[in-house]
């Protein structure tokens, strides 16, 4: 735990965001400041560390500290469903990316449109329009990424796990799918609704889901109450439903029996050793175990261990 008093640093100069190590490394470590600015910035920011130079008083003296902001469940378990999916490499083509790239960016109907790609395998934005990069940097800085407004932070988090569940587990029809949502972030140096809409822009040779589009405009109406919405839109089948709906707001993904059971699973334990290691009968243990495959979408235990990791639920093996 690592405490820091405002009134120690309270003439902040600079703020800069930068990744020294893997995110794993620290997680486990808290920091606590006395302001809800940086609370903000750190709590917004795609990074662990900040570093924050500044000056006391009348003096030269120039002060750095690193900061080690704790990830939440909710960024863990985000982060870790974008490592989900087993990428064939061969099919990371560059050159189908730049074509992308150059057919979005020519095309005189996406001009006005603040358009950017995000590339799941290498988890980073391939591609930000110009539009988008004039659209989201604040005045007299430079462009560095879309804020999102705070109390809208974990809503979205939220939305981008669901999202991911719908779109990962064995989804035939993602490719139909469009997701919609509504939020806010800072535009031009104030915060207001934006509404984004994401389509699946490539696939690998084996399905798995490589780049996406990001098309953001300003909503018309930026009254309150300010709640982030979203809704998934298959336009083959005309379904609209709200991926937080149907795969957050539910109860734990598992309970606790079944987390512990797939956790003695992916030590190598059989049902029958199972069953007398908890004291339940073979019966009641499979009938865990067909619940599990089933909350998770898959078919094999293999495929529910490798699930069950990246959600972050049992340790990597």
């Amino acid at each position: 735990m690592i405490y820091v008093p405002w009134e120690n640093i309270a003439n902040i100069n600079h703020i800069f965001h930068i990744i020294l190590f893997p995110l794993e490394i620290f997680h486990e470590l808290t920091l606590i400041i006395i302001s809800r600015e940086i609370q903000n910035v750190l709590k917004s920011a795609p990074t662990v560390f900040s570093v924050i130079l500044y000056k006391t008083g009348n003096t030269n003296r120039n002060f750095s500290f690193i900061f080690v902001y704790k990830m939440n469940t909710l960024e863990k378990e985000y982060r870790n469903l974008l490592k989900y999916q087993q990428f064939d490499r061969s099919s990371i083509d560059a050159e189908i990316l730049q074509k992308d790239i150059d057919q979005l960016s020519k095309s005189p109907f996406l001009q006005s449109c603040a358009l950017s790609i995000f590339d799941i395998y290498n988890q980073r934005h391939a591609y930000e329009s110009e539009y988008h990069k004039e659209l989201f940097k604040e005045p007299g800085k430079e462009y560095s990424e879309v804020k999102i407004h705070p109390d809208d932070y974990e809503a979205i988090l939220k939305n981008g796990i669901a999202t991911c569940r719908h779109l990962f587990s064995h989804n035939t029809n993602a490719q139909y799918n469009k997701l919609i949502r509504e939020y806010r972030a800072l535009v031009k140096g104030k915060y207001q609704r934006i509404i984004e809409q994401m389509q699946i822009l490539e696939f690998d040779k084996i399905g798995n889901i490589w780049l996406s589009l990001s098309i953001v405009d300003i909503a018309p109406n930026q009254a309150p109450p300010y709640i982030v919405n979203s809704k998934i839109v298959n336009f083959k089948t005309g379904e609209v439903f709200s991926p937080v709906d149907k795969y957050f707001n539910q109860e734990k993904i598992l309970s606790v029996r079944e987390t512990e059971i797939i956790k003695l699973i992916a030590s190598g334990m059989l049902s029958k050793e199972i069953s007398e290691q908890l004291h339940i009968s073979v019966n009641t243990v499979n009938t865990h175990r067909q619940n599990i495959l089933k909350k998770f979408n898959v078919d094999t235990s293999i495929e529910a261990i490798k699930y069950a990791e990246n959600l972050g639920l049992i340790e990597y093996q």
